[in-house]
């Protein structure tokens, strides 16, 4: 099978746009960051999350859900191989896991069950939001991500844990 010119831009141009954001909002970050060791880890935490929730909600019409639903034990690693997250950190485990900087892997939910339509120019748009429980708690997106921050512990984005909502 040839991939026609037309093609190719398709599937590079999301994967540019990915990275163009990640490099803006980690030049963003570390303006405002002070110098401090633990400050920068916590900044590269935020950006490495933004870029994954980014990348996910460019890319989401793309990815095989299904395929995520089954694997959901190892989700971190393949949303890391499907949204091709590898080229943007050598933050890898040997499982191929996205790792927060303090070498443990960041914790993924998505909401599968979130109903996608489309508006009148074909684009995906979703009736509703999303809804994913983490303990007793409904947080309304279609993905969360959360890093065990500093402590190395995860707390189910209480504590010291960096969230994404």
């Amino acid at each position: 099978m040839k991939i026609e010119s037309g093609q190719k831009i398709k599937i590079i141009l999301p994967i540019i746009i990915v990275l163009l954001i990640c490099v803006i909002l980690n030049i963003r970050f570390i303006e405002h960051i002070p110098s401090n060791g633990q400050n920068r880890k916590i900044g590269r935490a935020i950006t490495d999350i933004r870029c994954i929730v980014t990348a996910y909600i460019v890319e989401e019409s793309d990815i095989d859900k299904d395929f995520l639903k089954k694997n959901q034990v190892r989700l971190n690693a393949e949303l890391t191989k499907m949204l091709q997250l590898e080229r943007s950190s050598r933050r890898l485990s040997p499982d191929g896991e996205f790792l927060d900087p303090w070498g443990t892997p960041y914790h993924i939910r998505i909401d599968f069950d979130a109903e996608p339509i489309f508006d009148k120019e074909g684009d995906i748009v979703y009736k509703n939001k999303g809804e994913i429980i983490l303990g007793d708690k409904k947080i309304k997106e279609r993905i969360i991500i959360w890093s065990s921050g500093p402590n190395k512990i995860n707390e189910f984005g209480k504590g010291d844990d960096i969230k994404s909502w």
